[in-house]
């Protein structure tokens, strides 16, 4: 099947598919060594969905006006001259958190996957400062650069934003179905509650276990027995995977992962002194 046409663009090669978008590594006119980038395209089955295109508009509000060195830079929408909406994106080659952690972890060793759990800790706070909270944390949504040394939180398409509103305010989103990723949602996603920053805490907190523990923390014959563990099962300790990990930070996973919101550390700020101070303790160099 033929790459599709976007105007401006030479379209190289698709990078992947997913739930509502296939991503592509494009060329921007004129062509350089600093015009790769991505492209996603929304799939030709939505490309008639009110709901899929209203959700690419509000993905492309919020990413455009998101700049850090942690979180993949979104240039441009383009919705003319073109079949379907397309997000223009840097390219930033690697590896998936979650791949990553899958072939190569004992590779990696403790301080390296410290950093990264740092790096995406970084990235989370500096959305919430934004008044964004993303939805939809996983590894899947990471991507780390070939040396290791790089980080990008990727996808958006869930995001909501808060503006105008102060981060003590319940916020109410989502309508009758239940939207994130089973091994990662929160208990108030779950139960379709008020959403604030603190359900992407827990859900980083997921992060966060699977990472240093090398496994996720609920495991379950089907989905509804995993969203079950995150309403009412407690993790087991994330030291009894992983020895070498402090009780410092199996600590704050541990609060980051609690049922109750309130029982949650406060803010992103709040984790990263946490994790700054327990990997200064152990010698990590995080930056």
């Amino acid at each position: 099947m033929a790459n599709p046409s976007v105007p401006g663009y030479r379209v190289v090669s698709k990078i992947k598919d997913g739930g509502m978008y296939s991503v592509y590594k494009a060329e921007k006119y004129p062509y350089g060594d600093n015009s790769i980038c991505a492209i996603k395209i929304l799939l030709p089955k939505l490309a008639a969905d009110r709901t899929a295109l209203k959700r690419v508009k509000g993905e492309a509000r919020i990413a455009l006006a998101l700049k850090h060195r942690y979180v993949i830079r979104t240039d441009r929408l383009i919705t003319e001259e073109v079949e379907r909406p397309c997000l223009v994106m840097e390219y930033f080659p690697g590896d998936t958190l979650k791949f990553l952690n899958m072939k190569y972890r004992e590779e990696l060793g403790n301080e390296a996957l410290h950093r990264l759990a740092f790096q995406a800790a970084e990235a989370l706070e500096y959305l919430h400062n934004q008044g964004v909270i993303h939805r939809d944390l996983k590894p899947e949504n990471m991507l780390i650069s070939p040396d290791r040394s790089d980080f990008r939180l990727i996808d958006f398409s869930l995001a909501q934003t808060a503006s105008g509103l102060r981060w003590e305010r319940w916020l109410r989103f989502g309508g009758g179905k239940i939207e994130g990723t089973v091994t990662y949602i929160s208990p108030e996603q779950i139960q379709k509650k008020a959403l604030d920053p603190r359900s992407d805490i827990y859900s980083l907190g997921v992060v966060f276990y699977e990472l240093l523990a090398g496994r996720a923390p609920f495991s379950a014959r089907d989905p509804a027995g995993i969203l079950k563990a995150h309403l009412s099962q407690k993790p087991v300790a994330p030291r009894t995977h992983n020895k070498e990990l402090s009780t410092e930070v199996e600590r704050l996973v541990l609060q980051m992962m609690e049922k109750s919101p309130d029982l949650r550390p406060r803010d992103m700020g709040s984790v990263l002194r946490i994790l700054t101070e327990a990997c200064k303790k152990q010698g990590f160099v995080t930056a």
